[in-house]
This record gives C-alpha cells, structure tokens and sequence, in this order.
C-alpha cells in the first residue's frame, strides 16, 4: 500500500497504511447460511411446501419424495423447529433432496461438511466442495462464492486463484454481497486477475451499496492511500465510518489513525480516542496500544496512567515480535513511573478485562455517495 498516515504520538503503529484490507481467500467459508424453509425450485413438485406446514404433513411428502419436503425437513431437524434437534436426521433428509438435484440441500450439506459442527458427522473438506460444485453448477451463488474461497485457500480443492475469481465471478454477477467484495478484493490484490483498482472499486462500491462494511471499509482504505483514487482523507471518512458504526473493527482503528494523524482539518484527538476504544473494546492490540498511548499522554482523553497501562499491558499481549517491541518498552517505562499501588491496580483491570464485541448494524449506515 501507498504511505499513509502515522500516528501521531508515542511509537508507530502496526503498519504505515492506514488500514490492511481482508485476506483474498478467509478461511473454510463465508458463512453463508441456507435461505430458509420457502422452497427455491421454481416448479417444484405439487403439492407445493409452505413455510408454516406441520412436520406430519411434511414428512409424508417427504416420504413420497418431494425433494423440497425433504430439505425443508432437513432444516426443521437441524433447527430443533417443531421437533427434537437431531443431526443425524437432518443430513438424511438433505441428502436425500441433495440426491435429487435440490440445489440448497447440496449447499446445506456443504456447510455441514465444511463446520462439521454439531450435526453428526465429521469435519470433510473434500465432500463440502464436492457439495458446493454441484450446487454451484445449477447457479447457487453462496455455493459458487463458497467454491471460490475453497479455490483460493486450497481447501478441499487444488489450490487455483483463477478458478477462485471464476466462481467469485458468478456469484458476483447474481448480486450477492461477499461474492462482490471478494472480486474486489482480488483486483486491488492482483491475486487471480492482474491488480486493478478502477475494477476492485467498481466491485465495492456493488457491495457496499449492499451496506457490506468490509466493503465500505476496503474504499475508505482505498481514499486514505490514495490507491488507484486520489488520496482523500475526508472521503476515506465518509465510507469508513458506516463501516465503523456497524461494528467492524478495522474501520474503527482506521477512523482512530485518521483523526490522530490527519491534517488540520481532520485532525481531531477526541474523535481519535473515541474510535479507539470502540475498537480496543473489541480487541484490536494496535488500537489499544494507541489508546494507551493516549490515556499516558492525555491527548483525546484525561490522562490516566492505569488506564494506559491497562490498556498497553492488553496491547502486548496480542502483538508479536517488531511490531511488540516498542510498546513493550514503552509500557515498562510508563510502569516504572506509576505508584505501586497504581500499578497493581492497572494490572487488576487488564486481567478483568474481556473483549466485547459488537453487533453489527448495517441497516443505520446508509452507504455514501
């Protein structure tokens, strides 16, 4: 990434950009869940199945070999909705409409395989691809993003960018979110298609407008570093905050850098320490390493020694190596300034301290212009 902003007191942060954007290839799967228990095939058998049907009802149209009883049986048993929870039931009856084509039932049985959560059967990477081609083939656009990550991580599949971006494509192309972000994330890498970042701007901007915050973030990272757009802090903000107020974690310790670092007319300590706690609440050592910076030098906030060493006693603790190394230092100087009871005190709190995570929000985020 392009030079951005530094922080603007004690030592430097994690990383000179502004922020880092998501790896091309996150882990096993989106997370993508079925739709519900509507039927998706477009003339299904007759009778048709309805959301609110009994189980009794479905289960003799599912016994007859409705495919879309089956799955949505499937669902029932692995809900625990109208019957005992039973896993083993579940993958029966979504096997049993998976067999017959039933395009959500191949994708549930994906996930299945691929959490191996819970549901009576064991982790299988090779089976949840298998799954996911063969509802991806019929058009399922999670099953072909689910596809795609498994290309690109190499998990279930030989690993193949390419054929990454190819189902990414065809998820994309059906209007789904994650699918769009992840095209986006691949041209601003150049991982999979050569690196261009008018494309992987055209591609977020389609998720965002879906209100995805990586999304949303991943332009404000774009603005702040001046990546294929001319560098525009004010813009940066306009697209990281959204992002920041549904929760996402590196937007909040973006916005934080921005109004610490930016120039006089951005630069806004109070708004600095704000953003950083929200982000040092949920967890983010650079974050809290920058809070803590704050909290000993009394910028944004009333100084307080134990809380900037609470809060860089947690930093250091989720850094490792170059990046640790100063905070390290810095927070033994700041401990040797303290009273010893200040000292224990500010020790107490870190080991009281959990993260808190946040809910995300995304339909009080209208998306920028």
């Amino acid at each position: 990434m392009a030079a951005a902003l530094a922080a603007c007191s004690g030592p430097p942060s994690e990383s000179a950009a502004v922020g880092q954007r998501a790896p091309a290839a996150p882990p096993t799967s989106f997370g993508l869940q079925p739709p519900g228990e509507l039927p998706v095939m477009p003339g299904g058998q007759a009778p048709s199945v309805t959301a609110d049907m009994d189980v009794g009802a479905l289960r003799l149209l599912a016994d007859g070999g409705n495919a879309d009883a089956q799955y949505v049986l499937g669902l029932r048993y692995e809900s625990g909705t109208g019957v005992e929870a039973d896993g083993t039931q579940a993958v029966t009856w979504f096997r049993q409409a998976a067999d017959q084509g039933h395009p959500d039932a191949q994708f549930s049985l994906g996930i299945i395989y691929a959490t191996g959560l819970g549901v009576g059967v064991s982790q299988d990477l090779d089976l949840a691809a298998e799954w996911w081609r063969r509802a991806a083939n019929q058009g399922h656009p999670a099953a072909q993003a689910n596809l795609g990550l498994m290309y690109a991580s190499g998990q279930g599949v030989a690993q193949d960018p390419g054929q990454a971006v190819a189902w990414y494509r065809k998820a994309a192309n059906q209007g789904l979110a994650e699918a769009q972000f992840a095209m986006g994330v691949a041209y601003a890498s150049g991982v999979g298609v050569a690196q261009d970042f008018a494309q992987a701007m055209i591609w977020y901007r389609q998720a965002a407008d879906q209100e995805s915050a990586s999304a949303r973030y991943s332009i404000g990272v774009m603005y702040a570093n001046g990546e294929g757009v001319n560098a525009d802090l004010s813009r940066a903000i306009t697209w990281l905050r959204p992002a920041a107020e549904q929760g996402l974690v590196d937007a909040q310790h973006a916005l934080g850098a921005i109004y610490e670092g930016g120039n006089s007319a951005i630069r806004d300590l109070t708004q600095a320490a704000a953003w950083y706690r929200r982000a040092a609440n949920q967890g983010h050592p650079v974050a809290q390493a920058s809070l803590g910076v704050m909290y000993d030098l009394g910028q944004g906030v009333e100084p307080d020694p134990v809380e900037a060493y609470k809060w860089l006693d947690l930093a250091v603790r989720g850094l490792t190596g170059e990046v640790q190394a100063p905070y390290l230092a810095y927070r033994a100087a700041a401990g040797s300034a303290m009273a010893p009871a200040q000292l224990s005190q500010a020790r107490e709190r870190a080991a009281a301290w959990r993260p808190t995570p946040e809910q995300g929000e995304p339909g009080r985020s209208p998306a920028p212009n």
